[in-house]
């Protein structure tokens, strides 16, 4: 425990995290093209970074590398909110930019705290520990890097679809 009851612990951890927040949009936007399928894969990697971070805040042992967790943490999530952000932007006409973009944030504001609600109720009801709770945490963050490979999956194929079926005969 570092300072009194941890204090300064946990300042270090959110410290880290605000770091993390601010460089991986930073570091992301110059080796990422800004189109849509580079901007998706940038985001699949921040839910790929997602359970990586989360792994090493819950089996770290040296304290900083539980700061590096958190880093990570923060990269991978503000990378997935801008980006998303952005491709929201670039794929919705604008006379319904407004509205999608409120819905956006009305179901991220509503799923943050039922996950931090259910993150409680479980720890609560199983009796878990705090690394046990992350290492949960983890398993359940792989589903979403299951769910976007799949959309990008069907995307690209429906991509080479229109591609091919836009081909002159003869070209």
């Amino acid at each position: 425990v570092i300072g009194e009851e941890g204090a300064t612990a946990l300042g270090w951890m959110y410290t880290m995290a605000g770091v993390g927040s601010v460089a991986g949009p930073l570091i992301g936007g110059i080796i990422t093209p800004q189109t849509v399928r580079a901007l998706n894969r940038a985001v699949l990697v921040g839910f790929i970074l997602v359970p990586f971070a989360w792994f090493l805040v819950g089996v770290a042992v040296p304290f900083e590398v539980v700061l590096i967790g958190f880093m990570l943490r923060g990269m991978a999530g503000s990378i997935n909110w801008t980006y998303s952000t952005v491709l929201i932007q670039m794929q919705t006409p604008d006379n319904f930019l407004g509205r999608v973009v409120s819905f956006d944030f009305a179901i991220f504001t509503l799923m943050m705290a039922l996950s931090v609600w259910l993150g409680g109720a479980a720890a609560d009801v199983f009796g878990l520990d705090p690394r046990s709770l992350v290492l949960w945490i983890v398993g359940l963050s792989v589903l979403p890097v299951l769910f976007w490979g799949w959309t990008m999956r069907g995307a690209v194929g429906q991509a080479q679809a229109s591609v091919q079926s836009s081909q002159v005969p003869g070209d």
